[in-house]
């Protein structure tokens, strides 16, 4: 990861090629000098996350190259194999999806968020265990990470859920509202039926406390939490610990077909078939699941306004905020609206879809609690990423925490050594963090970097 930063440093963590008790900058403004967090093979599963200077002020470090404590040569996440690398950001905790199949994650560790068989606080990288712990999770294809529960999907189709478990999230059958759950289990097969756990998914999404899968037959199945009916399910009452299949009248009798992707928030979901149609259900008093109105819905129904749409993105907290990506690059977003995160800042509901920007190859939506902001990646040459919204945290990436908030686009820069910045470039994904201000991108070439909020070390950086 390279780690943005340019604020006070008030946490401490330790590194093996650097002092113990090392300052870690806490919130970072820009892409400073920007640590490159290196993934690389140890003779232990955990590898240093180290600063390029190796200097306890990050705020000093060269923008270069970091060679891992133990590991020979430094190694990026496109490394031995053909899996799609990605890079995602829960409540307290980040992971990434090797191109080997291999998950690594780091940050907060409470109900053994981090998969690796305790709940150990760590200032390293680990490898994510498989359900033996003996062993390592492998032939991942993607991973989804909610506020405190994350979820695996394998090259076959079964998913893996590891962390909390109060409201049923890791769909295991249980709820457990006080013990740790720190090895990957697989997920109960539920309503879906044809075995014990659930099978033939292609596409993973953790909610902040639910979950949800979809088939390669386009159903869609929910689990966890089901405030304001986020299950999408009407005849489910209460919470669910299995998978319930969503549906799509108020009967219960239709199931929600031909879906390819969802994308859910804390209060409400987006869904979006093979069609280019987006379907949305749950809470809606700010007009975020873009229906004309602000009357819940507790089953999907299309979205009006939009077609050749091939990517969703909802921002998660106490409010919420949607968005919608077409195949021309036009950028559509709806739902609360204040902190520029939909491009003005007034505090007027958006219940239809409304057209924010042209040219946007990737859209990333996150935020803590009702301060929602969103990342985007611009189609032009350079892969350039932008930002608006909230910047409490400086999660916009522009150098600044200052006006706390704008709703114009924002360009995500780095700082180099003479104090200038340059633009962040060649990227290929964003992920803007679930419930906190915390940012990342993935580089073409394989590297990570970080920017904004970082407690317990989020954003990937010891140094």
């Amino acid at each position: 990861v390279k780690n943005t930063n340019n604020t006070t440093a008030v946490s401490a963590g330790t590194s093996k090629k650097s002092t113990t008790n090392t300052t870690v900058s806490s919130n970072v403004s820009s892409n400073k000098n920007s640590d490159k967090l290196i993934i690389a093979p140890a003779a232990s599963a955990e590898t240093e996350i180290a600063n390029a200077s190796e200097t306890a002020d990050i705020s000093d470090a060269a923008n270069s190259e970091v060679n891992t404590a133990g590991a020979g040569n430094d190694v990026n996440l496109f490394a031995n194999g053909d899996v799609t690398p990605m890079v995602v950001t829960g409540g307290s905790s980040s992971y990434a999806l090797k191109s080997d199949g291999t998950v690594w994650a780091w940050g907060g560790n409470d109900y053994g968020r981090l998969g690796v068989g305790d709940t150990s606080v760590t200032t390293t990288i680990r490898q994510v265990k498989d359900s033996s712990g003996t062993g390592y999770l492998s032939n991942i294809k993607q991973i989804s990470a909610g506020y405190v529960t994350t979820l695996a999907l394998t090259q076959s189709g079964e998913v893996y859920a590891w962390g909390y478990n109060n409201y049923g999230e890791m769909g295991n059958g249980t709820t457990s509202s006080s013990n740790a759950n720190p090895l990957p289990q697989k997920v109960l097969a539920g309503e879906q039926g044809g075995g014990t756990y659930l099978s033939n998914i292609r596409y993973i999404a953790a909610g902040t406390h639910a979950s949800f899968a979809v088939d390669n037959d386009g159903y869609v199945y929910a689990w966890g939490y089901n405030h304001d009916n986020i299950l999408g399910n009407p005849t489910v009452l209460g919470n669910a610990n299995k998978p319930v299949k969503v549906k799509k009248n108020q009967e219960g009798t239709a199931n929600l077909t031909d879906i390819v992707q969802v994308a859910p928030s804390y209060y409400h979901v987006l869904a979006l078939d093979s069609n280019g149609k987006v379907w949305s259900w749950g809470y809606n008093y700010y007009g975020q699941l873009g229906l004309g109105d602000t009357t819940n819905r507790s089953y999907a129904e299309q979205v009006p306004g939009l077609s050749n749409i091939k990517q969703i993105s909802v921002a998660g907290g106490s409010v919420d905020t949607s968005y919608a990506l077409a195949n021309d690059g036009t950028l559509y977003g709806w739902g609360y609206s204040s902190y520029g995160a939909l491009g003005k800042d007034v505090s007027v509901n958006v219940t239809s879809p409304k057209k924010l920007l042209d040219g946007i190859k990737y859209v990333s939506a996150g935020g803590e609690g009702d301060y929602t902001y969103v990342l985007v990646i611009k189609n032009d040459a350079n892969n350039t990423v932008w930002s608006m919204g909230y910047n409490n945290y400086g999660q916009l990436g522009n150098n600044t925490t200052s006006g706390s908030a704008t709703s114009t686009l924002q360009q995500v820069v780095i700082k180099t050594d003479s104090n200038t910045t340059i633009p962040l470039t060649n990227i290929m994904s964003v992920s803007a963090g679930v419930y906190t201000g915390s940012s990342f991108a993935l580089k073409q070439d394989g590297t990570m970097w970080s920017w904004g909020y970082n407690p317990s070390n989020k954003l990937g950086n010891t140094t």
